[in-house]
């Protein structure tokens, strides 16, 4: 399976999971943009790097336009939810004026967001509640 199989797969089957425990969920854009329960939502597919951590990017743009991010680690099940403020927290970490895009990794063993200083998300995974708020 090629990797672009593999995201579209992953990505189906995590709103296939949401659909059954009655989240509305409505594509926007085919670039992976979704309503979920309302909210404005970006999910993004990794594979694991060699190291065992998944390698993630986002726009300036999507920071300011999205509610909720969700990053899938390689399968449906292994997930993060995390919502805007939460996200441009991580992200004020290392944002330069000069960057348009981000580029971090997810650890999903340790639960940590890395890029240049490393953040515990373990309140993140699997945390579908972030929905409801």
């Amino acid at each position: 399976m090629s990797k672009y199989q593999a995201k579209n797969t992953e990505i189906e089957r995590w709103i296939h999971f949401r659909r059954e425990e009655d989240f509305r969920v409505v594509e926007v854009r085919r670039s992976s943009v979704y309503e979920v329960n309302g909210r404005k939502t970006n999910i993004h597919f990794a594979s694991p790097r060699k190291d065992g951590t998944f390698w993630f990017s986002i726009g300036l743009t999507q920071l300011e336009d999205m509610d909720y991010f969700v990053w899938l680690c390689e399968k449906a099940e292994n997930y993060y939810v995390i919502p805007r403020k939460k996200m441009k927290e991580l992200a004020a970490s290392w944002f330069s004026s000069t960057q348009h895009r981000f580029h971090f990794r997810l650890d999903i063993k340790a639960h940590e967001y890395i890029a240049h200083v490393c953040h515990d998300i373990s309140l993140h995974y699997q945390n579908n509640k972030a929905f409801f708020w």
